[in-house]
């Protein structure tokens, strides 16, 4: 018999493990709603087991997909990163289209898209500008896209700074 082969018995999920589980994932982390019950399926516990769970969490104020929303929003916001991917980036963990939009635009309420889009592409354009000056405002383009900047944003970005 190979290592591999073994498996482990099937987990049996009361109600209390998964509080536990899901007392230690928030220990770490915030999670969203969502987020926890893909985490909760992928461990084999029962759908019904882990809505309910997750609901009675969520009731005592564990678990707030608003609060997830703001603070994933801001802490990627603060890292280089615009508004279109933040969103994204919700919409992917299970937050709502709205409440995605909304906590990505309100990320930038202390500075505004352009100046972090300003931040960003200043840090980035001397390496570009290392690897050859003709190319540079195609790749600083293309990496402010990547980043989620609107195109209006990076165009005016690229023509500041490269003027």
């Amino acid at each position: 018999m190979s290592f591999g082969s073994r498996q482990r018995p099937a987990r049996v999920w009361t109600p209390a493990k998964v509080r536990t589980y899901l007392s230690t994932l928030l220990a770490r982390r915030s999670w969203s709603r969502q987020g926890l019950l893909d985490r909760l399926q992928e461990r084999g516990v029962p759908a019904d087991g882990a809505q309910a769970a997750v609901a009675d969490l969520e009731s005592l104020g564990y678990v707030d997909d608003e609060r997830y929303a703001e603070g994933w929003a801001q802490a990627r916001a603060q890292r280089g990163l615009g508004a279109r991917r933040i969103a994204e980036e919700l919409k992917q963990k299970g937050v709502g289209r709205d409440l995605a939009a909304r906590a990505a635009r309100e990320s930038f309420s202390d500075v505004s898209e352009a100046a972090r889009a300003r931040e960003v592409a200043l840090r980035r354009l001397p390496a570009l500008l290392a690897r050859g000056k003709t190319q540079a405002p195609i790749r600083l383009r293309t990496f402010l896209l990547r980043r989620g900047f609107p195109p209006g944003v990076v165009s005016g970005v690229i023509r500041s700074l490269l003027a």
